[in-house]
């Protein structure tokens, strides 16, 4: 028998492997929590696109937090009220769209395939869309970055910060569950 390969340090799809596997054996989210919270709230950000992905932004400063959703989306819940919110203090903020308009159904129960959903969602394009937005937005005058993560998101904050040679983010907060 072959022995399982050591891990390489900074290896995201060997501990993201490892998180599925033993993390989510009881499920993702705590018993009771709530599944998509609704929201009547009216966003007054701008929908973008950069990269070839759509973004919401709102704010006009140097400073930037980058808000990764959870697995509800970029128009999931209240995700957006949170992005007015941290732009009234202050900040740029960017919310992309990781899941290219199909993020997880807010119908659907956690049970029904999402450990599978989270695995197909991958890590190594998002890595990559971050490093090349973080690029451009500093070419528009932008000066420091920040990360707030909710849910699944908060896995993909880590990986990107934890990574070497990677562009340096000044802080990164991550709440789970969202």
């Amino acid at each position: 028998q072959t022995p399982n390969p050591k891990p390489q340090p900074h290896n995201y799809k060997y501990y993201f492997n490892i998180y599925i596997i033993n993390y989510m054996k009881s499920g993702c989210c705590p018993e009771g929590s709530h599944v998509y919270l609704n929201d009547n709230y009216i966003s007054k950000g701008l929908i973008k696109n950069i990269l070839s992905k759509d973004i919401y932004e709102i704010g006009d400063n140097e400073k930037v937090i980058i808000l990764i959703s959870d697995i509800f989306g970029f128009s999931g819940g209240r995700i957006r009220f949170i992005a007015d919110y941290i732009s009234n203090i202050g900040y740029t903020v960017i919310l992309p769209d990781f899941f290219n308009n199909n993020p997880w159904p807010k119908e659907k129960p956690f049970n029904d395939g999402l450990k599978e959903w989270i695995i197909e969602q991958g890590f190594e394009t998002k890595i990559i869309f971050i490093e090349n937005l973080i690029n451009e937005l500093k070419k528009q005058g932008k000066t420091k970055f920040g990360f707030i993560s909710f849910c699944w998101g908060s896995w993909l904050g880590w990986k990107y910060i934890s990574l070497k040679n990677i562009i340096k983010i000044d802080f990164c907060i991550n709440l789970h569950p969202s």
